[in-house]
């Protein structure tokens, strides 16, 4: 009898497709009892002609990336989401839950080589080019702002004192990179080498703002399952929970299959960036996810301004399906790069 196909999608252009490639290519879908099948999806957001208008300061997105429309639409079993868009989707009225931790999926701030900006103070009054005023990256970089640059926290904290540019796209930031058109942008953290090594500054890394807010946690990313998927295939669940880890761990001890991958899944990533990127991963990647990081992120949710959603939030917790998340699992270890230039 074939194993049962579990369907994944994900964006081209982030890291959750390295792990879905080791399992398929080192066979471990089969040896714990399914078969993946990865779809990609563009990264652009495409709001319902429905809420276009919408009001871009309220809390809840408006639109979905294709690949939470396709979870949505029961196309496919998982998807990788950060806490908050899987917030909004609960909020929205969809049953979904994290089944496993992916990790502190987390990007960073730069500015161009061509921009004026040096420094985090240098904001106020620029252009920032970004996916979305809603998205993780730029409203943990306002937390940070407000709380720890006291220079940017006049007229209403930095939100309020740059131009925001929401392009609705990664990719879309990045092939404006050298245009002129802004003069900081948002970039996700597997872009980040080669931006780097082609001129650009780091003005932020938001891996490590959650640390520097008071909340050290080991994932603010997961894989998401609708409810019904959960329940009626705990043993594919769990068998999809140990591909992932298992393919975790042996990206992290083999560092020359970690390499031939990353080659392999961008032909045009240039090998002088392999170091610092696989340092970037290492330093981001976790399979663990114990209380004490629900504690944490729950406080780094209280540090987040204006409000996630209109109304009273549900439960922290209730974003997770039990008993896949084991508290007394404890929390991975990571590096501490500098945290802002």
């Amino acid at each position: 009898m074939a194993d049962p196909i579990l369907r994944c999608a994900f964006q081209p252009t982030g890291s959750p497709h390295w792990l879905m490639q080791t399992i398929r290519q080192q066979g471990l879908d089969g040896r714990h009892g399914f078969r993946l099948q990865i779809d990609y999806h563009t990264d652009r957001l495409r709001p319902p002609a429905a809420q276009r208008g919408s009001n871009p300061q309220h809390a809840t997105p408006t639109a979905w990336y294709p690949a939470e429309q396709a979870l949505l639409d029961a196309k496919v079993d998982v998807i990788d989401a950060d806490w908050l868009r899987l917030r909004a989707m609960r909020h929205a009225g969809h049953a979904l839950q994290a089944v496993a931790p992916y990790g502190l999926i987390l990007g960073a701030l730069i500015a161009p080589a061509n921009s004026p900006v040096r420094q985090l103070s240098d904001l106020p009054g620029q252009r920032v080019a970004m996916v979305s005023r809603q998205d993780k990256n730029w409203r943990l970089t306002c937390a940070y702002a407000d709380q720890h640059r006291t220079e940017l926290t006049a007229q209403g904290g930095l939100d309020r004192q740059v131009t925001a540019l929401e392009l609705g796209s990664n990719m879309a930031i990045c092939a404006q990179m050298d245009s002129g058109g802004f003069d900081a942008a948002l970039v996700q953290w597997p872009q980040l080498p080669a931006l780097l090594a082609s001129g650009a500054r780091l003005l932020l890394d938001i891996a490590q703002v959650p640390r520097a807010l008071g909340a050290d946690l080991s994932a603010t990313s997961f894989f998401v399952m609708r409810e019904d998927t959960i329940a009626a295939n705990p043993a594919r669940v769990n068998g999809f929970i140990e591909a992932c880890r298992d393919a975790a761990d042996l990206l992290r001890s083999n560092e020359a299959l970690w390499r031939r991958l990353i080659l392999h899944s961008n032909r045009d990533t240039d090998p002088q960036t392999l170091t610092p990127l696989r340092q970037a991963w290492m330093a981001r990647i976790s399979t663990d996810f114990a209380q004490s990081d629900l504690s944490a992120l729950a406080r780094l949710e209280q540090r987040l301004a204006p409000p996630l959603a209109d109304g009273p939030l549900a439960p922290l917790d209730e974003l997770f399906a039990a008993p896949y998340f084991t508290p007394e699992t404890p929390p991975c270890t990571r590096s501490s790069p500098a945290l802002e230039t």
